[in-house]
């Protein structure tokens, strides 16, 4: 009882409060955003965690994926006892015990043209952490139709990127990667888990920095991350 206290008194939460750039009002404006997250895999499982020990105040897991095997290497959101259960669902579970407070919504369905609207209306910031061209681009369009601001990460091997993009920016996701074959996890090249770790990170703190109603860094830039050879390189966008 004495833990549950404490963290009902605000203890929870105090590291991230004695930081200039959140403090009290910081905290508020985050128990009172809405996140939208597509994808709850490698990039999912980490951004996921870190907002909701954040205080993300409403967040949707949209996923219809189950968990496989091959996610385990990566998906630090799951275990092998839930091999063939619904990552969104599971997902839901697990952020939950981590923290009660945030309203948190598992959406199971598979985003498509004719959902998207219904789905995502309720959000404010949407996170890319999907892994195929075809949920990227429709994402994109449906955030700049919208004047949603939309937070996207990918990776491959070692390798990673991520960027934000609002209603202001100069260039799109579709500006920026020309229309190309689909491609998924399941026929791409490799991926370590650590790269998923270090993306999914990156896309949180930029989430967390719109959702206290700032520019976030990465707005108008595009990092990229090579982490066998320790490069980190920023482009203007």
């Amino acid at each position: 009882m004495d833990v549950i206290n404490r963290i009902a008194t605000g203890e929870r939460y105090q590291r991230q409060l004695q930081l200039p750039e959140i403090g009290p009002e910081g905290q508020r404006r985050l128990s009172q955003s809405s996140v939208a997250v597509i994808g709850a895999g490698g990039l999912g499982a980490p951004l996921l965690y870190y907002l909701t020990a954040t205080g993300v105040g409403n967040i949707a897991i949209v996923d219809n994926d189950v968990v496989s095997p091959s996610n385990l290497q990566r998906q630090i959101l799951y275990q092998e006892s839930d091999l063939g259960s619904c990552k969104a669902t599971i997902a839901k579970q697990r952020l939950k015990a981590l923290n009660s407070e945030p309203h948190i919504i598992a959406i199971t369905k598979r985003l498509q043209e004719n959902n998207i609207e219904s789905l995502l209306a309720d959000y404010q910031i949407i996170i890319d952490a999907t892994d195929n061209y075809p949920t990227r681009y429709l994402l994109d369009d449906y955030t700049l139709s919208t004047a949603k601001a939309l937070v996207h990460g990918a990776i491959e091997g070692w390798s990673g990127q991520s960027s934000v993009f609002t209603p202001f920016s100069n260039l799109r996701y579709r500006d920026i990667y020309s229309k190309r074959a689909d491609t998924s996890c399941g026929v791409a090249p490799g991926v370590i888990g650590v790269t998923a770790g270090v993306i999914g990170s990156i896309q949180a703190s930029q989430a967390i920095q719109l959702c206290l109603g700032q520019q976030p860094s990465l707005f108008g830039k595009l990092l990229s991350v090579d982490l066998w050879r320790g490069e980190w390189i920023i482009l203007d966008l």
